[in-house]
């Protein structure tokens, strides 16, 4: 008896796990819409602090002049 219980809490504990390793709670390509969202409407706002949080200090990103913005 003590055994079949043991049994039955690992494969309920194995079946927890497994849900829970590939349950996704947001779709990747949503995320990344949502971020690039963000970063449009902060480069829009002129939000300086919210724009470092989006790109690299290093980062090359074409501009609307037809040239290259650095950092």
């Amino acid at each position: 008896m003590r055994t079949s219980i043991t049994r039955l809490l690992a494969a309920l504990l194995i079946l927890i796990a497994a849900v829970g390793a590939f349950a996704q709670k947001e779709d990747p390509e949503s995320r990344i819409r949502g971020l690039d969202l963000e970063a449009a409407r902060a480069i829009q706002a002129k939000d300086e602090h919210a724009i470092a949080k989006f790109f690299a200090k290093d980062s090359v990103t074409n501009n609307p002049r037809n040239g290259l913005t650095l950092g």
